[in-house]
């Protein structure tokens, strides 16, 4: 979750500690506390409520809103309008679902989405979930049903409530009634990553890999619950990192039970709590799958196939390991950090036409597209010095297999050094 959106929390926990609220909680009476006229009747723009943040907050709630609970939801969420401060102007609000479709793109309303946590923390708080909610064989149909019936609020309500609230591993997909589209809800370090790009070989590998499944319908809902297998928090990984040696393929087997398929969509999470930079890269029947570690590394995949990536790693890389479970191998690769030997100074341009023209047939061509890729680290990476820049080149190319023979050549090394001194003089003198 981020900033912004615990900062909405905290400010809903606020008001909860402040009027010692517990569950049901009458939104209207601190609606009106905070010296705001709620105002019912039906508007010119055909939706359930908005909110003028001007000089007089007023809350619009339209008549056609007779269902009690969603009635509540809503006029909460229009309450978190006025209390989150960055809110301005006249709100117009669809609690259904925090996006807007604009050109025929769907994008998520920030501004929404905030207001609806505010409401789901202030009408059922973090804490009192949480004592609602079974230590195990959690039933996600029962447990909405006792939820809305002890807060008095809707389905959609809990549904946000108890995604800040289950523990690690429960995943669930929601669709409301003649609607399309499947909104998700994941609990915290719950499947960060999706595995495919498409949708429908997402689902049949969360279907592989979860430890349960239940589809069920309640009120206007469709609602499809996984339970997967869960991931321990950070202070738990670091403790297990350091006891298997810092080996991060051991510490994803044990995470796992050894089953380390059932952890992948977490993989990211798990490396962000080392301080040690490693990159992970799935493949499936020998061809890439995915890179799914998401820390900013110099490490770039140029080549589809397992045996030859592993063949670049065997020729440059010292410190990697191959986690393997069934079609599926993750190879694990701890990021080397290269540092610029001294060299004679030399005219990088000149040696480089020297280079390409012994080692490659078009040789103009290679040295176009070497210019380039060397120009373009040094654009993407305006801040970074020699050693910084070196260490991003040489696995550039170390990890292209198409540029082996310049890779290996004995003046590779006296040309990069130049060549950066080069460009990072250049920028001084701008």
């Amino acid at each position: 979750m981020n900033n912004r959106l615990i900062s909405v929390k905290k400010l809903a926990t606020n008001i909860v500690n402040k009027y010692n609220l517990n569950p049901p909680v009458d939104p209207v009476s601190i609606i009106e506390s905070y010296g705001v006229k709620i105002i019912e009747g039906q508007n010119q723009y055909g939706i359930e409520a908005y909110t003028n943040l001007g000089n007089s907050n007023e809350i619009y709630i339209n008549t056609e809103v007779t269902f009690a609970p969603r009635k509540k939801f809503t006029l909460a969420h229009e309450l978190g309008h006025i209390i989150i401060p960055w809110h301005n102007g006249d709100i117009k609000c669809n609690t259904d679902t925090p996006y807007n479709f604009i050109g025929g793109k769907r994008l998520l309303d920030i501004q929404e989405l905030e207001a609806n946590i505010f409401a789901s923390e202030l009408l059922m708080p973090n804490e009192w979930i949480k004592q609602q909610i079974p230590d195990e064989d959690i039933d996600l149909e029962e447990l909405i049903k006792s939820i809305k019936d002890k807060a008095e609020t809707s389905v959609m309500a809990c549904l946000y409530a108890l995604e800040n609230a289950l523990p690690s591993g429960h995943l669930y997909y929601v669709k409301k009634d003649n609607t399309e589209y499947w909104k998700k809800f994941a609990s915290c370090r719950t499947a960060i990553d999706t595995i495919y790009y498409n949708k429908d070989e997402n689902i049949s590998y969360l279907e592989n890999i979860c430890e349960r499944k239940k589809s069920f319908h309640i009120s206007q809902y469709d609602i499809v619950h996984y339970t997967l297998y869960p991931c321990l928090t950070s202070t738990e990984i670091k403790k297990i990192y350091i006891s298997c040696n810092d080996n991060v393929a051991e510490l994803i087997n044990i995470l796992s039970g050894y089953q380390p398929r059932k952890l992948f969509p977490v993989v990211n999470y798990i490396l962000k709590q080392l301080d040690e930079p490693y990159v992970c890269i799935l493949f499936k029947n020998n061809q890439l799958l995915k890179k799914i570690c998401s820390h900013q590394t110099s490490i770039k995949i140029y080549c589809s196939d397992f045996y030859n990536f592993i063949n670049i790693m065997d020729k440059f890389y010292e410190q990697y390991s191959i986690i393997e479970d069934g079609e599926y191998k993750l190879v694990v690769v701890k990021e080397s950090v290269f540092y610029p030997p001294d060299v004679l100074f030399t005219d990088p341009n000149l040696l480089l036409r020297r280079i390409t023209a012994e080692i490659y047939i078009d040789a103009h061509k290679m040295l176009q597209t070497i210019n380039a890729i060397v120009s373009s680290a040094n654009s993407t990476n305006k801040t970074a010095n020699e050693s910084q820049l070196y260490s991003i080149l040489k696995h550039r190319f170390a990890l292209d297999d198409s540029f082996e023979s310049f890779y290996t050549h004995p003046d590779f090394d006296n040309y990069l050094v130049n060549k950066i001194r080069s460009m990072i003089s250049k920028r001084k003198n701008k």
